[in-house]
């Protein structure tokens, strides 16, 4: 064990995909850059929760986005010839047996952002799909038709939720 390299495989995108598109398909430029900005964001809490002696292995961190079809992931890698070495102050050091701080820090760190990454994943997928059937609110989905939200259906729900709000700004601009 020398450098660090970890692939974070998302099958629920490549499923969902699936669903919604009928096969599977590469992430768009614009699928592709909501994902890099959750794996940047990935990549600044576990630079945060890197342990520093020098600063070297933490600068050295780094991720990349995978969206091929049926392969959609992030790949962290850190490419210092000790960063598979490094554990926290205090713990077990891995050549007595400690486990590596990347494999406890990554996991709990992908783990944690899931929900929101696949939420906002989700999101430009649905956007995606329906710019793709030419603003067509229903996309077949293998035999099942999908209804994706319309921007008009999602701006109801939202008053419909906050009726006070929508009230003040009527106030206000009236």
């Amino acid at each position: 064990m020398s450098r660090v390299e970890v692939n974070v495989k998302i099958p629920e995108l490549d499923a969902y995909i699936k669903q919604v598109h009928g096969k599977a398909r590469a992430l768009t430029p614009a699928e592709s850059k909501v994902l890099t900005r959750e794996a940047q964001a990935q990549l600044r809490v576990i630079k945060l929760n890197w342990p520093v002696n020098t600063g070297a292995s933490r600068a050295a961190w780094r991720v990349r986005v995978m969206g091929r079809p049926g392969a959609i992931g992030l790949r962290f890698n850190n490419r210092m010839h000790y960063a598979s070495w490094v554990t926290p102050k205090g713990a077990t050091p891995v050549s007595s047996g400690g486990v590596p701080w990347f494999k406890t820090l990554l996991t709990e760190v992908t783990t944690a952002n899931k929900p929101r990454l696949i939420r906002l994943m989700r999101e430009a997928i649905d956007k995606t799909e329906l710019q793709l059937s030419g603003g067509d609110t229903t996309r077949t989905a293998g035999q099942q038709r999908v209804q994706l939200p319309t921007r008009a259906a999602r701006a109801g729900r939202a008053r419909a939720t906050n009726p006070g709000l929508l009230q003040l700004v009527q106030q206000v601009f009236s």
